[in-house]
C-alpha cells in the first residue's frame, strides 16, 4: 500500500514544486503553497521511516524537514524542534485535508489505536417493542450477511448469533409524547357591569295604523341604554400530568398550550329578543338583518361572515375562540377570559298594554329589573359554548442522527378534546377576579435624559419644556445630572424622574434647581384591601402565587464567594423625544472615546437614513441629530455601532 501512498505523495509534491518555481520566477510568494508542501514531505517521510525517525531530526533530511514545518506551518509545528513528536497526529490530520480520503483511510488503518463502541445500556430504537416467547430454531448465518445484534460488538459470519432469543424485535412506530391523564377544565359565566337607563315618553293619541295598539292613552315607554356583560373564564382543573417516550434521549423541549373553544350564537325565536345586539368593547363588524342588528368583535380571532338565517330559518352560525399560547408549566396557573356585551339597541322597546300586558309577560319594559333579567337568561339570542379542545405544540430534539446526517429535532401538533364529564360548568362566580388596572402616558417623556452643564437662560433645551419662567425637564425613568449648570435670573427648574434622579460625582447645581421623583407608572394602584380574606387568595398555598406556602424551598448556602468588585463601564444610548412628530436627538454616553455608525432601518432591515458612519465619539455625553423629519408615520429601527457592539432601540414618528 505504501507505494501506492508514495506515488500520491511524489505527485503531489512535483506538481507543488513546479507551481512554486513558476510563482518565484514571477515575483510572487504563495505561503498556502509552501505550508502545504512542508507538510506533505514531512509526512511522506514519517510514513515511509515512522514518526520516530521522522521527528528526531538525527538525519539530515528530517532537520530540513522540520525546519520547513517550523518556518512555514508554525500554527501546526509549533515553534520547539524538540515537540515535533508531540505534534504528530495534528501534522497528519492537516495532510488528511490536503490530499484527502486516500491518506485519511490509510492514516486510520495503521496510525491510530481502533476501540470498541460502548455498549448501549438498551437499544436506542424507535420501534414498539415485542418480546418473544418460546421456542426458536437456530440458523447458520454462515452464508447470510454479518448481523450486529443490540449490545453486541465484532459479530462475525463464522460464529452463531449470542442469545439472539433474548433481543426484542420491533415493529410499529412509537410515539414520542403522551399525556398521562385526560385535561379536566373549569368554567365559569358571570354576568356584570348592568347599565340602563328607562325613561317615558309622552303618549300616543293616534294608534290607527296599529292593529293591536293599546287604548288612547296607555303609557309608552323609550329605552335609552341597557347593556350588560358576561364573561366565561376557562382554567385547567387539575395540573396536566405528560410524559415523553423513555426509549428516547430526549435532549430540549418545549411545549406551547392553547385552549380552542368552539361555540356560536344560537338565535331565539322569543319576540322579546329581537332588540338584542352582540358586541364587545372594540370596533364592531355589523350585519343587519330583519328585526335584529348583531355586532361581533374581538382582538383574539377574526369572525368569518356570519349567516344566522338560511332560507328563512335561523340557524346555530359558529363563533370559535383560541387563548394565547402559553407553556404548558403556565397553563398549570393561568386563567382564560373572553366575553360577550349585550345590548338593546332599538326604541321604544314596547309599547305597554294595560288590556294584554299579563297576556305578553308578567313585568312590564318599564323595569330595568326585568331587562336585566331576559338579558342573563337563555331566553333570548345567546352564546352557546360548544366542543372545548387542549392545543399543544411541542418542540423536541432527541439524540442520534436521521440518515441524512440531520439531528432529529420535529415539531408535533396534538389536539385533545375535552370530554363533557372532565368539565366542571357549575361556577357562578368567576374563576379569578380581574383587578381593575392602571397605567400613565408614557409617549410625551423621553425614556431616559441626561444633563451635562446646561445653562437654564431662557432658550430652547433639548428634553425640556419652558412654561413662562419655569422649565419642567421630565423623563419616566431616570435623569442623570452631570457637570455645572447655571440658571438665569427669574427663572426656576423643575426635575422630574419617574423612578430615579442621578447626580454624578463633582455636580454643581443652583438652589433654583429643584429635583423630585414623580412616577408616571403608577405600581402601586391598584393595591387590594389589606384584609385576611384578600392575604389568603392572594397568598395562599394555591397553584398560582404560593406565597406562603410551607412546601417551598428553601435554599441554604454557607460557602464564601470570593469575587472582585464589579466596575461597570459608563454606557447610555436614549432617543428623546420619542414618539417624535418631527426630529429626534440621539444621546450617546460613553467612557472612553470609539468610533461608532449611528442609521435608520425600517423593519426589514433597510437603511433609511444615516446620522453618522466611522465616526470617533469622545468620552462622556454626546448628542446627534437623527434624520426623522421626512419619515413617514410608523415603527423604524435606530442601530448604534459602538466599540464592537451593536445596541437598537425602537423609535415611532407618528
Amino acid at each position: 500500500m505504501y507505494k501506492n501512498m508514495q506515488s500520491m505523495f511524489d505527485d503531489y509534491i512535483d506538481d507543488m514544486e513546479v507551481y512554486d518555481s513558476t510563482l518565484n520566477i514571477n515575483g510572487v510568494h504563495n505561503k498556502k503553497v509552501k505550508k502545504n508542501l512542508a507538510i506533505v514531505k514531512w509526512v511522506k517521510h514519517a510514513v515511509k521511516f515512522g514518526v520516530a525517525v521522522a521527528s528526531s531530526g538525527g538525519t539530515t533530511l528530517s532537520q530540513q524537514l522540520i525546519s520547513g514545518l517550523l518556518q512555514f506551518a508554525p500554527e501546526i509545528g509549533g515553534s520547539d524542534s524538540t515537540k515535533i513528536k508531540d505534534r504528530w497526529e495534528k501534522i497528519f490530520k492537516a495532510a488528511e485535508k490536503i490530499l484527502g480520503e486516500e491518506l485519511m483511510t490509510y492514516i486510520n488503518d495503521n496510525f491510530k489505536e481502533k476501540e470498541s463502541p460502548a455498549v448501549p445500556i438498551k437499544p436506542m430504537a424507535n420501534f414498539s417493542e415485542m418480546n418473544f416467547k418460546g421456542r426458536m430454531q437456530d440458523i447458520d448465518t454462515k452464508n447470510g450477511p454479518t448481523i450486529y445484534t443490540p449490545g453486541t460488538y465484532g459479530s462475525s459470519i463464522t460464529n452463531d448469533l449470542p442469545n439472539q432469543h433474548f433481543y426484542p424485535v420491533y415493529n410499529d412506530a412509537l410515539g414520542v409524547f403522551a399525556l398521562l391523564k385526560s385535561p379536566k377544565i373549569n368554567i365559569s359565566r358571570t354576568f356584570k357591569d348592568f347599565s340602563c337607563e328607562v325613561y317615558k315618553s309622552t303618549p300616543f293619541s293616534n294608534f290607527d295604523y296599529w292593529p293591536e295598539a293599546p287604548y288612547e292613552g296607555s303609557e309608552t315607554y323609550d329605552l335609552n341604554e341597557a347593556n350588560i356583560e358576561e364573561e366565561i373564564q376557562i382554567e385547567l382543573a387539575e395540573e396536566l400530568k405528560y410524559t415523553f417516550n423513555s426509549s428516547l434521549t430526549i435532549k430540549n423541549y418545549t411545549i406551547e398550550t392553547s385552549f380552542i373553544v368552539e361555540g356560536g350564537l344560537k338565535l331565539s325565536t322569543n319576540p322579546y329578543s329581537n332588540s338584542l345586539s352582540y358586541s364587545s368593547d372594540e370596533s364592531t363588524q355589523i350585519i343587519s338583518l330583519p328585526n335584529r342588528n348583531i355586532n361581533i368583535e374581538s382582538s383574539s380571532f377574526n369572525p368569518k361572515e356570519i349567516e344566522v338565517y338560511k332560507d328563512n330559518n335561523i340557524i346555530f352560525d359558529d363563533l370559535d375562540y383560541q387563548t394565547l399560547h402559553v407553556p404548558i408549566d403556565a397553563l398549570n396557573s393561568s386563567t382564560f377570559s373572553f366575553g360577550i356585551n349585550k345590548k338593546f339597541t332599538e326604541k321604544p322597546l314596547w309599547i305597554t298594554r294595560k288590556d294584554r300586558i299579563n297576556s305578553i309577560i308578567n313585568r312590564p319594559y318599564s323595569s330595568c329589573s326585568f331587562i336585566n333579567d331576559l338579558l342573563t337568561k337563555d331566553v333570548v339570542t345567546n352564546y352557546e359554548i360548544g366542543d372545548i379542545y387542549l392545543k399543544l405544540i411541542i418542540n423536541v430534539t432527541f439524540e442520534g442522527e436521521k440518515t441524512d446526517g440531520s439531528p432529529h429535532e420535529y415539531t408535533y401538533v396534538f389536539t385533545y378534546k375535552i370530554n363533557p364529564e372532565d368539565i366542571d360548568d357549575s361556577f357562578t362566580n368567576s374563576l379569578y377576579p380581574n383587578l381593575p388596572g392602571s397605567a400613565g402616558d408614557i409617549t410625551q417623556y423621553p425614556e431616559n435624559l441626561y444633563l451635562n452643564e446646561v445653562n437654564f437662560d431662557g432658550s430652547q433645551i433639548e428634553g425640556c419644556t419652558l412654561n413662562g419662567t419655569i422649565y419642567n425637564c421630565k423623563a419616566w425613568n431616570d435623569i442623570t445630572l452631570s457637570g455645572d449648570f447655571m440658571v438665569g435670573n427669574g427663572i426656576n427648574v423643575l426635575i422630574e424622574a419617574g423612578n430615579e434622579v442621578l447626580v454624578e460625582p463633582e455636580t454643581n447645581t443652583p438652589p433654583e434647581m429643584i429635583w423630585q421623583v414623580d412616577p408616571v407608572l403608577d405600581f402601586s394602584n391598584p393595591m387590594p384591601a389589606v384584609i385576611s380574606d384578600t392575604v389568603t387568595s392572594f397568598c395562599g398555598n394555591i397553584k398560582r402565587y404560593q406565597a406562603n406556602s410551607s412546601n417551598m424551598p428553601i435554599f441554604n448556602n454557607d460557602s464564601t464567594i470570593v469575587y472582585e468588585e464589579d466596575v461597570r463601564d459608563i454606557f447610555d444610548f436614549s432617543i428623546f423625544p420619542n414618539p417624535t412628530s418631527g426630529s429626534s436627538t440621539v444621546s450617546i454616553t460613553l467612557n472612553e472615546s470609539a468610533k461608532g455608525d449611528l442609521f435608520i432601518t425600517d423593519m426589514n432591515g433597510r437603511t433609511l437614513g444615516t446620522a453618522f458612519k466611522g465616526q470617533t465619539l469622545r468620552g462622556g455625553q454626546t448628542e446627534h441629530q437623527l434624520p426623522t423629519a421626512s419619515l413617514a408615520s410608523g415603527i423604524y429601527l435606530v442601530h448604534l455601532f459602538v466599540d464592537g457592539e451593536r445596541h437598537v432601540k425602537r423609535l415611532v414618528k407618528q
